[in-house]
C-alpha cells in the first residue's frame, strides 16, 4: 500500500497491484494520463475521473493498477507497504 502525500489525494492511502507493462492490454480506448509529479504519471477514467494506474518514469516497464478498479480486488492483495514515513497515524495498513 502507498501512503505518500500524492497518493492520498485520491484517499487516505492507495492499494496498488504492480505488473509488467508488457502484460497489459486495453480492450477499449487508452485512458487519459497526467504527469502527477516530476517522477510519475497516472491514468484515470475519462468519464468519471477514477484513478486507474500509476507509473514511475524510472521504472517505465512496470505499471501499478489501483486495486479498487478490479472486478475482484480480493484476488490481488498487497504484499508490502511503502512510504511508511508518510503514513497517517490513524491508517492501519496491515502491519
Amino acid at each position: 500500500m502507498a501512503t505518500c502525500a500524492a497518493g492520498r489525494r485520491a484517499g487516505p492511502f492507495a492499494v496498488l497491484s504492480w505488473v509488467d507493462e508488457a502484460d497489459v492490454g486495453w480492450t477499449g480506448p487508452s485512458q487519459p494520463t497526467s504527469a502527477s509529479s516530476p517522477i510519475a504519471s497516472r491514468s484515470f477514467c475519462a468519464d468519471c475521473g477514477t484513478p486507474i494506474t500509476l507509473q514511475y518514469t524510472s521504472a517505465s516497464h512496470e505499471v501499478a493498477f489501483y486495486a479498487g478498479t478490479f472486478d475482484t480486488p480480493e484476488q490481488t492483495p498487497p504484499t508490502y507497504n511503502y512510504h511508511e514515513e508518510s503514513r497517517l497515524t490513524w491508517a492501519q495498513c496491515g502491519n
